[in-house]
């Protein structure tokens, strides 16, 4: 009877032990995402009431590619923390720095990435698209 019962003490703390890994697990990968988008204002514009402008910050993990995509608005950019590399199809990729500033046009396609394979990349977003259109819009 002492056998069986530590075979079973033994086989509930390594099934608890496992279910509490697994769920850690998934808890610390849930909040390392590759890209965070914190929105600090939405509001709509005075004046024209097609577009709502929107500021946001944008944090990238080391190494990540956020991928082709364009903006359907001017989108105005400020690096925060970090560098980001900027390309647009056929041309040069440019890196931006901490304290420099750029301008994407509306539907031009590009690609971003943070430059760093080692540090995180946080840039401040604004632009004011039309209502209900996305901030960002994968290349498909």
């Amino acid at each position: 009877m002492t056998q069986l019962r530590m075979a079973l003490m033994l086989t509930f703390t390594l099934t608890a032990g496992i279910i509490v890994g697994l769920i850690s697990s998934h808890i610390s990968t849930a909040d390392q995402m590759p890209v965070k988008q914190t929105i600090l204002i939405k509001t709509g514009l005075v004046g024209d009431g097609e577009r709502e402008a929107s500021m946001y910050v944008t944090e990238i993990a080391p190494g990540v590619d956020a991928g082709q995509h364009y903006h359907h608005a001017h989108t105005f950019v400020y690096v925060l923390d970090g560098s980001i590399t900027v390309q647009e199809p056929g041309e040069s990729p440019v890196t931006f720095h901490a304290g420099q500033a750029f301008h994407e046009p509306p539907m031009k396609a590009h690609d971003a990435r943070n430059a760093s394979t080692t540090a995180p990349l946080k840039i401040l977003v604004f632009q004011a698209p039309k209502k209900g259109q996305p901030l960002a819009e994968m290349v498909k």
